[in-house]
């Protein structure tokens, strides 16, 4: 299944004064950003992990995965605007944001921790379909999930 959301936004400049941009920004983004999410975490066997949700009804998922050095807030953004027809999840993946840190990182323990969240918020063997979409580094896992479990997933 793919999902096309047509750009019914303006389009937000940017220049190099974060100040003035957010300032400046167009109201979908204030919008968007006022949507608070619920933040989340469990306890990991490695190491604790934090996520957050937004809208989390019996709705199909979507679980937006950062890059490398970044954290779940890059998506606070676009999370909201895509949140009125799906639920949503964003998780720090170990040792970024405010996940613990571990003494290795690799795609497996990153696997790890995404399915932890299925699990806790009760999606695992639930009628809900996921789909992933990612950011470079969540990028690249994508396709190791898609290679390793395929049966979790509707779509990335």
């Amino acid at each position: 299944m793919v999902i096309y959301y047509p750009l019914e936004y303006a389009l937000m400049e940017i220049t190099n004064s974060l100040a003035a941009d957010i300032q400046n920004a167009p109201e979908w983004f204030h919008s968007a950003i006022s949507n608070k999410p619920r933040i989340q975490s469990l306890t990991h066997q490695l190491g604790d992990i934090t996520y957050q949700t937004w809208d989390r009804e019996n709705k199909d998922v979507i679980i937006l995965i950062h890059g490398t050095g970044a954290h779940k807030k890059w998506w606070d953004p676009i999370a909201p605007l895509i949140s009125e027809n799906f639920s949503i999840i964003a998780p720090d993946l170990p040792g970024m944001g405010e996940s613990d840190h571990r003494k290795e990182y690799n795609f497996k323990e990153f696997s790890e921790a995404l399915i932890a969240i299925l699990h806790q918020e009760k999606i695992v063997n639930s009628t809900q379909k996921i789909y992933l979409i990612g950011h470079s580094l969540g990028g690249m896992l994508l396709v190791i999930w898609l290679a390793n479990f395929p049966i979790f997933l509707m779509g990335l």
